[in-house]
């Protein structure tokens, strides 16, 4: 009954969470914005591992993972992957990893 709770606190209370490798999803954080403008956001901008085009898999699966897991620290109910290298590589992970009877859209 808790873990329930807790989830539907994080419905409530939690934030909208958009990484990008750069400054870019901030077009697609502006476009969320103006369809749920009454959410709270955090904007992660990884301008230390920009570009992800030069990383293999393996580093790009490593530090999407380390973005998400600090998005989810951060109280995130939603992750949204604004990158398209991200997005490619690294989702099917992502989603084995942290989804569990969540819904998801491609």
């Amino acid at each position: 009954m808790k873990e329930k709770s807790v989830h539907v606190d994080v419905l409530k209370t939690g934030h909208i969470g958009v990484f990008d490798s750069g400054i870019g999803g901030v077009t697609v954080l502006k476009e969320i914005i103006k369809i749920l403008p009454d959410e709270n956001y955090i904007y992660y901008s990884d301008s230390k591992n920009n570009p992800y085009g030069d990383k293999t898999d393996k580093e790009i699966l490593e530090i999407c993972d380390k973005i998400v897991s600090y998005l989810i620290y951060r109280n995130c109910k939603i992750i949204v992957i604004a990158c398209n290298t991200a997005s490619a590589k690294a989702v099917h992970y992502l989603r084995k990893k942290y989804l569990r009877d969540s819904l998801y859209c491609n």
